[in-house]
């Protein structure tokens, strides 16, 4: 008898102690959540974009992930950056090589003048057909 409560006293002890060392993942707002949502699927090794709410951007690779931040190797700043999920405004997978006057164009705006470049030669290509 004595045995038998000793045990479940030990293994009530030993729940306890497992269940006191895991820590909750801190709260993180809808948006932040999201941004932490996308850099763990990206994962670490991957090429992103990250434009901050104050309307920086940065572009790097994924170099280390956390429960309320993340890290990449930026690449112009040739350093490590630390960013805050809640302090990013959006992500995107991937940057580009330096233009002409020296910045990275953001991927998305490469994406919207690639589609209306494309709208405009087939609209000059209807136009140009004769009509009979």
């Amino acid at each position: 008898m004595l045995k038998r409560s000793l045990i479940a006293l030990l293994l009530v002890f030993g729940l306890t102690i497992v269940t006191m060392a895991q820590t909750p993942p801190p709260f993180l707002d809808k948006n932040a959540s999201h941004i932490r949502a996308q850099v763990e699927d990206l994962g670490v090794g991957h090429r992103i974009t990250v434009k901050m709410k104050n309307g920086d951007y940065y572009h790097g690779t994924i170099s280390k992930l956390e429960s309320n931040s993340f890290e990449i190797a930026e690449v112009d700043l040739a350093q490590v950056v630390k960013f805050q999920y809640a302090e990013v405004k959006n992500l995107y997978g991937n940057y580009g090589q330096k233009n002409v006057f020296g910045k990275r164009p953001n991927p998305k705006t490469g994406a919207i003048v690639a589609a209306g470049v494309l709208g405009g030669l087939l609209l000059v290509v209807v136009l140009a057909i004769p009509k009979t």
